[in-house]
């Protein structure tokens, strides 16, 4: 095989069939660990776990507005706009919904 740098495709003898297959089978396993969903009653409710550094408990009851950041020295370099939980909650709200969140520090 010759180097990247000389044009040698290191995927070449890989099927791409099975790798999108091998690729699908991992990430519905991870996924299927951090979302869960089911019925209770008429509602459905879904689960997200994250395996993040758990969020404060001052911090909790802000996680939902506009631009807010939790910042702490471990989140410090992780980007973002904070933007995507206040659509979350639209969109969960819009339909009638309600979200929240259950975290713990260091957990």
């Amino acid at each position: 095989m010759r180097p990247l740098s000389q044009g040698a495709n290191p995927y070449s003898d890989i099927n791409c069939v099975e790798a999108i297959r091998l690729v699908g089978e991992n990430l519905e396993k991870a996924v299927a660990d951090l979302l869960r969903l089911r019925q209770e009653n008429e509602h459905a409710r879904i689960e997200v776990q994250d395996t993040g550094y758990g969020i404060p408990k001052d911090a909790q009851e802000n996680l939902f507005q506009e631009f807010y950041r939790v910042r702490t020295q471990e989140t410090a370099s992780i980007k973002g706009t904070g933007l995507g939980l206040s659509l979350v909650k639209a969109v969960i709200t819009a339909h009638q919904g309600r979200v929240w969140v259950e975290s713990e520090e260091g957990k």
